[in-house]
């Protein structure tokens, strides 16, 4: 498979990668339906005493949703 992916020749499947973002881990998840991607990226992070999650889902047409969980470690 050559890179980068073109989503119009998978009919289905997946790839992703993660890195850090200077102290935030943020991983990119690409998913892909009968040419149709959708592109998920999660920001994982430890600020004071709260882990913050956040993720945003990019779709057909570049429709975006984005969400964050904030949880309390002390």
């Amino acid at each position: 498979m050559e890179w980068p992916l073109d989503p119009a020749t998978l009919s289905s499947g997946h790839w992703s990668f993660d890195y850090l973002d200077g102290d935030t881990l943020v991983v990119e998840t690409h998913r892909y339906r009968e040419g149709h991607e959708l592109a998920i990226v999660e920001r994982i992070s430890i600020q004071d005493e709260h882990l913050i999650y956040k993720h945003e889902i990019t779709g057909p047409r570049g429709k975006r949703d984005k969400r964050e969980a904030v949880f309390d470690l002390s």
